[in-house]
């Protein structure tokens, strides 16, 4: 069985994320709000996945609010009124305004508790926003973004990459972006979907390239990483031309030391001989 990389946890939104994407965008719903900061795990993860779909649409200032309150452990619940809300800062007499809404709540509940945020929960809510980053209209928070992902290996982040790809318009980080979509399309169940990004990984020069393509021609346990012959033969091919690329650039490199080396020789040769 071929063996994909990716959390369990985010291949069933994969669908669900695609979907969302290629949909208009939503306002904040209460419902998402309360399965967020009081349902299950996957609930949570679940309703995490609609509303990052529906910022990337459209810029969302109240989903700004209460994701960025979830990170910083502002964000309590009642189980008894099913509510949640936000503190707005830290001191003893910081308005609290309810997480769906933004309406100030008076009077509290009485059994408000701190949201409980596990490693799961923390580990989507680090991907959500470097995810958004992608979508800033500033370009230093977009390259910032897009070279963070450098190592993503979860390929239900396609969809995200795909949206900014058709957006961005920067060729530096469009080059990145494809970078990205290759390495996490290479993973991707889908056959052609692997094959067209082993053939554009082909015109890499870069090391990890390299690295990625000899993991899909390994065996583990006597059986091949890639179990697909056709996919293993267009990986083998990438990962010649690779190599060819990898070994021009040190050939050019050692010309250029050469060259230099050879320059600051002859200047010493010129010197001594205008001493002389």
């Amino acid at each position: 069985m071929r063996v994909v990389p990716v959390r369990l946890a985010s291949i069933g939104l994969v669908a669900c994320w695609a979907l969302l994407l290629g949909s208009a965008a939503q306002a904040l719903q209460p419902a998402d709000v309360r399965l967020l900061t009081q349902g299950e795990s996957d609930q949570r993860v679940e309703a995490l996945a609609r509303i990052v779909a529906a910022m990337l649409q459209n810029d969302d200032a109240a989903a700004t609010r209460l994701l960025s309150a979830i990170r910083d452990a502002r964000v309590q619940v009642s189980a008894s009124t099913q509510r949640s809300v936000i503190k707005t800062d830290d001191t003893a007499d910081s308005a609290v305004i309810d997480a769906a809404t933004g309406a100030q709540v008076s009077p509290l509940p009485d059994d408000l508790e701190d949201m409980l945020v596990n490693n799961r929960l923390r580990r989507e809510l680090d991907a959500a926003f470097g995810l958004l980053g992608l979508t800033s209209p500033e370009r230093v928070e977009r390259l910032a973004a897009v070279k963070a992902l450098q190592g993503e290996s979860d390929v239900s982040r396609l969809p995200f990459i795909q949206r900014a790809l058709d957006k961005e318009s920067d060729s530096q980080i469009r080059d990145l972006l494809l970078g990205v979509r290759a390495r996490l399309a290479v993973r991707s169940p889908d056959k052609a979907l692997r094959l067209e990004a082993l053939r554009g990984l082909a015109l890499s020069r870069d090391p990890a390239i390299k690295t990625l393509l000899l993991s899909l021609l390994e065996k583990k346990d006597g059986a091949w990483v890639e179990d697909d012959a056709d996919v293993r033969a267009a990986a083998q091919t990438s990962l010649d031309q690779v190599e060819r690329n990898l070994a021009w650039g040190e050939r050019i490199g050692q010309i250029f030391t050469g060259i230099s080396l050879g320059s600051i020789l002859l200047l010493a040769a010129l010197g001594l001989a205008i001493r002389s």
